[in-house]
């Protein structure tokens, strides 16, 4: 076949448009929105490393990973075996985070299939599924793994990513469960640059990293819990803030998000 095989994730960034207008005003959304290409390609290397790889394997998955973004939407992808299979989770994994801690909301899915991604242009049959799945499936702000992406995923990660990243939700779907320590972290010390600090003087114990970026996505959920009030968001919302509770259930510094009965 004539297609490479990849592993792809297609996000949806909610409400890009009113996300827009406001970064015309907003300096500093401005600034993040500007960031997130770069981080997340940075984020690369210390993901790798997390994950055992390192010298030429590294390099390897390094130069298989490509990241394009297109109107409200960002494709990530790598053809890299067996790294790709675990390498993209994380980094969508992360952007949902990363973007979660301003109060901006992600949809999407990954799947593994066909595939052309290069220098910026990118289609094949495996972004047409996942681009169907994020628009029927996916339904909440979540990013679902499709079951040829799953099963890759379960034949190469190591055993705490097996038992963490994927989480099965309550309509038997797989999706990222992305608020985690190691993501928590790195959210940290990209705020900590953009807002021109040493990255190298940074000091924030694992513990600090969870309690701060918890609590900024906690904020930005109730501050969205407060003011939407249309009858098709709020159930996403819901199901966002019940996600939340269960994920930080173990910081006690973090209070749970007060949910209607």
């Amino acid at each position: 076949m004539f297609y490479p095989t990849a592993y792809v994730a297609f996000i949806d960034i909610l409400g890009f448009s009113d996300l827009i207008e406001k970064s015309a005003e907003d300096r500093s959304l401005f600034e993040f929105l500007r960031s997130l290409l770069p981080e997340l390609r940075e984020s690369s290397g210390p993901l790798l490393r997390g994950l055992g790889l390192d010298g030429e394997v590294a390099a390897a998955a390094d130069h298989a990973l490509e990241i394009t973004a297109f109107s409200d939407s960002i494709v990530i992808s790598s053809t890299y075996e067996p790294g790709g299979a675990v390498l993209v989770p994380e980094i969508a994994a992360l952007f949902a985070f990363r973007l979660l801690s301003r109060g901006i909301l992600v949809r999407g899915a990954i799947e593994r299939g066909s595939l052309y991604h290069e220098q910026g242009v990118v289609f094949g049959p495996a972004l047409v599924n996942a681009v169907r799945a994020e628009q029927s499936v996916a339904i909440y702000p979540r990013v679902i793994l499709l079951p040829e992406a799953r099963r890759t995923f379960a034949k190469f990660a190591g055993p705490p990513l097996l038992t963490s990243l994927p989480r099965q939700d309550n309509d038997g779907q797989w999706f990222l469960h992305f608020l985690q320590p190691q993501f928590a972290a790195l959210v940290n010390r990209y705020d900590y640059r953009r807002l021109g600090g040493d990255v190298a003087e940074y000091a924030y114990t694992d513990r600090e990293e969870e309690v701060r970026a918890f609590g900024l996505v906690r904020d930005s959920l109730l501050k969205k819990l407060s003011r939407e009030q249309r009858a098709s968001i709020r159930p996403k919302l819901h199901w966002l803030a019940t996600y939340f509770n269960s994920a930080t259930a173990h910081v006690q510094e973090v209070e749970p998000i007060p949910l209607p009965e």
